[in-house]
Order: C-alpha cells, then sequence, then structure tokens
C-alpha cells in the first residue's frame, strides 16, 4: 500500500491517520471502506482548521482533498479487500465511541 506523511505542511494529522489505518483495517465491507475513508476526510479538516490560520488553511485543506481523492482511488480499494471476501455489501458495521 501507498505511504503517505502524517504531516500537512508542518502540522500532524498522525491522528487522523491512525483512525483511518485502523477502520480500513477492521472493516469487512464496501460501506465499511466508504466511511473510513468519509471520516479520514472529516478528521483531517478538523485537524486543519484547528491547527491553521489564513495563511496556511488553504494550502493545507488542498492537501486533504488530495489525500482524500488517493484513498478513493482503484489502488487503495484493492488495498482494502486485501486478506477480505470482496463484497458489495454497503452496510456500515465499524463501531465506535466518541471520547
Amino acid at each position: 500500500g501507498a505511504k503517505f506523511p502524517d504531516t500537512i505542511w508542518f502540522l500532524s494529522i498522525l491522528e487522523a491517520c491512525q483512525i483511518h489505518d485502523w477502520m480500513f483495517h477492521k472493516g469487512i465491507t464496501l460501506g465499511d471502506y466508504y466511511f473510513s475513508n468519509i471520516m479520514f476526510f472529516w478528521n483531517m479538516t478538523a485537524v486543519v482548521i484547528n491547527g491553521s490560520n489564513w495563511l496556511t488553511l488553504l494550502p493545507r485543506m488542498e492537501r486533504v482533498i488530495k489525500y482524500f481523492l488517493c484513498t478513493m482511488s482503484k489502488y487503495c480499494l484493492e488495498a482494502y479487500w486485501k486478506d477480505k471476501e470482496v463484497n458489495g455489501n454497503t452496510s456500515i458495521t465499524i463501531k465506535g465511541n466518541l471520547v
């Protein structure tokens, strides 16, 4: 699988990456795949908005969009199904708690 830096223009997005990696690993349906990527986008956006100023916000958000588009590529979908049974189930099975 592709490796992405866990920073965006010197701002750490490590926690968003770790959550995405966990969801990617635990997911078993196509719905879980899409959900993990949407949550990755959401979490990166929250980190960037909270950690940026008017000068750094736009270039960081551009990178967030690039990272998200990469997660939606056919290569990431192929990586998601590695060692899993491919299915078209759109149910979301990933469960968690808000802390």
